[in-house]
């Protein structure tokens, strides 16, 4: 075994061969409360990623991320739950970024709500989940010859259901 050398990036040529160094900043604040057999929790993000291309610093995007979801506990064994989920994805992108038509490009966004039960078997060395979701992501960017740039569509969504089995099986094996 040996090490291979990758080779190293271009300093000139294509302006999307030249390296680009990303930094990413944020803050995140969460809480959870308990009252009775409820459980709220709320989360938010502020994220910032100021880059440098070529040496040079640019302002890069911002977003502001959260999450929330309520949880009842219907007996000791079983509850069942909401939740919420919203993220702009920060790409590495520059400020600038603009579409065919001049427009600046949107950063993606992705939002996601489920709902499920939980179940905790055998003296809690096994649980199950049933889960719905719908899982979207939304302002999708892609390249036309066409249109001689970029353009965006509405996005994809994905729905479905989750069933998850987990447990253990001795002290020794989680499965």
């Amino acid at each position: 075994p040996g090490v291979t050398p990758l080779p190293t990036t271009p300093a000139d040529g294509e302006p999307n061969m030249l390296p680009v160094h990303e930094r990413r900043r944020a803050v995140l604040l969460q809480d959870q409360i308990r009252l009775g057999k409820w459980i709220a929790r709320l989360a938010a993000q502020r994220a910032h990623s100021p880059e440098y291309y070529d040496g040079e610093p640019l302002q890069g995007p911002k977003a502001t991320n959260w999450d929330a979801g309520l949880l009842y506990q219907v007996t000791p064994m079983a509850s069942v739950y909401v939740g919420s989920q919203y993220a702009v994805e920060i790409d590495g992108r520059f400020t600038d970024f603009q579409l065919y038509d001049g427009t600046d490009a949107p950063l993606r966004k992705l939002r996601q709500t489920q709902a499920g039960t939980k179940l905790d078997l055998l003296e809690r060395r096994l649980a199950l989940t049933l889960e719905a979701f719908r899982l979207r992501q939304l302002d999708t960017v892609h390249g036309s010859i066409e249109l001689n740039g970029f353009f965006t569509t509405p996005g994809r969504s994905s729905n479905g259901v989750e069933l998850e089995l987990s447990g253990r099986a001795s002290p020794a094996w989680d499965v």
